[in-house]
């Protein structure tokens, strides 16, 4: 077809608006990513899924408005949609609870978060989230948490100083 002027704002006109996201508009997304990238299972593992991802959309959609309903505004983003899409396959494939609670804290951080850096960091979170144990995640938390919130862990032998001095 010919590139008119009509036919040029006709297609912009098709062109959907999704800044200023509503939780609403977010529940549409969060569903239609489950329609076009989940695999089709039958009876009782299709139940299990879907069961499984309402209570995963309730629980990240009240993190993020508890937070700052304007956070919705960001799953207009690729890079979010994707990283979306990811969380609700690992937790539809799993259906444990402390997998399910984790990558709910790690997608909310994600949403708000604005250092490159960290949300580098948010990303391979969730990738490795389900190839490790919670006693393994428990640990690199913490590990986090000397080295990066309190300063007392910067080396390795302020590492093995701090397990040295401290039991557990």
């Amino acid at each position: 077809p010919i590139n008119t002027v009509d036919n040029k704002k006709q297609k912009a006109s098709s062109i959907v608006n999704i800044s200023g996201l509503t939780v609403n508009d977010a529940t549409v997304l969060f569903d239609k990513l489950i329609d076009y990238n989940l695999p089709k299972l039958v009876d009782e593992a299709s139940d299990k899924v879907y069961k499984r991802l309402d209570e995963f959309k309730i629980e990240l959609f009240t993190a993020i408005e508890n937070r700052d309903p304007n956070g919705f505004n960001k799953f207009n983003q690729p890079d979010i949609q994707f990283t979306l899409n990811e969380c609700q396959k690992i937790y539809a494939k799993s259906g444990k609870q402390e997998l399910k609670k984790l990558l709910i804290d790690l997608f909310s951080k994600k949403i708000f978060e604005e250092d490159e850096l960290e949300i580098v960091l948010l990303n391979e979170a969730i990738s490795i989230a389900p190839k490790i144990t919670i006693e393994q995640i428990k640990i690199l938390k913490d590990l986090y948490y000397l080295n990066n919130v309190s300063g007392i862990i910067n080396t390795i032998d302020s590492l093995k100083e701090f397990f040295s001095t401290n039991t557990f």
